[in-house]
């Protein structure tokens, strides 16, 4: 329909993946701020496999993959913050 892998006008991917970055974690204010920031951070980053996802996986899979892989990211590491520093 857009004819593009990953269309902007699509967003249940980012929504998936930040779903995942907030798995668990209590939904405060500031938490929901640095799980963005620690999501977003992850989504351009691409660390592995998350890139692997995106060039491997067929269609909306691949698009989707992708930014789940950065949704555990972004929670294990606002977890990480959470009991480290106690935010």
């Amino acid at each position: 329909m857009f004819r593009k892998k990953d269309a902007p006008q699509i967003v249940i991917d980012e929504i998936a993946g930040f779903q995942f970055t907030m798995f668990l974690i209590t939904p405060t204010a500031w938490h929901i701020f640095c799980g963005f920031l620690l999501f977003r951070f992850f989504d351009i980053l691409k660390p592995f496999p998350a890139d692997y996802c995106q060039k491997r996986l067929p269609g909306g899979y691949g698009v989707v993959g992708d930014d789940i892989v950065a949704g555990i990211y972004a929670n294990v590491s606002l977890t990480l913050l959470i009991l480290a520093l106690g935010i």
